[in-house]
């Protein structure tokens, strides 16, 4: 069984294709108005407020909130003609890719749900190489390396003021809490855009993007790991935004992870450097001592877990996110994984 939990309710999909539902009823828990149309489902995407599910046959089939995508009537037709491939989901809206390439959206006019506004520029270089999305906003990387946006235009839906510099586009990275996108280029610079205190402005460290090969964000704090293990952030600066306090430690890193309030680096040597909300992970000095031949970070939104090589794991950050300690079974041996 596969879910798809949200803020409000969950869906699971069933191993005979079918779909259960709970949770808040009008934010997608009771699906009880389309059940007998969830059958053959291969994927279900959910945003904050609905669900839409996709079928083997390329249907589509929506409920929960109406103005979030819960009622797709209005693009009924178009998805009843058009075979599904893949959809994607923001806070307010829904996205699909059809197998002829064509992008179609719906869900909240200004957040994401209405792709008509960017039609014009994506003629003849569809289909899209990835769709991304932030909390109100997505970007579609197309067949060119250029890029499209469309949303909340102070959130990222608008790239007009950095569109000529989105050419060549590896990849676009967001979240789903951010409000802000970044691209990464073909000769590993980074290009920014969306609400400038909040990632989408990087003037102050841009010099220092260069030779970038990903980027870490949870939300409003941004970090990239460059080529030569260095690591650069911006953003919200009591989130993470500002590593100037850890900079000089902040060598030969191999993985950067983020959570909502902090970041966790981890090092060539397995040692592991934080910076950010002290309480909610940006201060792992308690457990520095453990923190040494670490393969691994994960995170929840307030807290880390690192796995090390003997295959116990080391907690920290908000005790009631997952910071207090970890499972007893969690340290049974190299065999454990999380």
């Amino acid at each position: 069984m596969n879910g798809s939990p949200r803020r409000h309710a969950f869906a699971a999909v069933r191993n005979d294709g079918t779909v259960i539902t709970w949770g808040h009823p009008q934010m997608g828990g009771d699906s009880s108005a389309v059940r007998e149309q969830l059958i053959g489902v291969k994927q279900i995407c959910a945003n904050s407020h609905a669900f839409a599910a996709l079928r083997n046959d390329g249907r589509v089939i929506t409920w929960g909130h109406p103005e979030h995508g819960g009622d797709s009537m209005a693009r009924q037709s178009e998805l009843e003609r058009n075979v599904v491939t893949r959809l994607h989901a923001n806070q307010f809206a829904f996205a699909a890719e059809t197998v002829e390439g064509h992008l179609l959206a719906w869900g909240c006019p200004d957040r994401g749900g209405d792709v008509s506004s960017v039609a014009a520029s994506m003629e003849g270089l569809l289909p899209a190489q990835d769709v991304s999305s932030n909390a109100s906003a997505f970007a579609a990387r197309l067949r060119d390396g250029s890029v499209v946006t469309w949303g909340d235009p102070a959130f990222g839906g608008d790239s007009s003021s950095v569109r000529k510099s989105l050419s060549s586009v590896k990849k676009v990275y967001s979240s789903r809490r951010a409000l802000a996108f970044a691209a990464i280029t073909d000769d590993g610079s980074v290009v920014t855009w969306g609400h400038p205190d909040m990632g989408g402005n990087s003037a102050d460290v841009q010099h220092q993007l260069i030779d970038v090969v990903t980027i870490e964000v949870y939300s409003f704090a941004w970090a990239a790991l460059r080529r030569d293990g260095r690591v650069v952030t911006w953003g919200e600066s009591q989130k993470g935004g500002d590593s100037s306090m850890v900079q000089e430690q902040l060598r030969d890193v191999e993985q950067v992870c983020a959570n909502a309030y902090a970041f966790a680096a981890v090092r060539r040597d397995g040692t592991v450097v934080t910076w950010g909300q002290a309480l909610r992970g940006g201060d792992s000095s308690y457990v520095q001592h453990q923190l040494i031949n670490v393969e691994f970070i994960y995170a929840t939104a307030a807290a880390f877990a690192a796995a090390r090589t003997d295959g116990t794991v080391v907690t920290w950050g908000d005790p009631s996110r997952g910071g207090d300690g970890c499972p007893v079974q969690l340290r049974a041996g190299p065999s454990s994984q999380m």
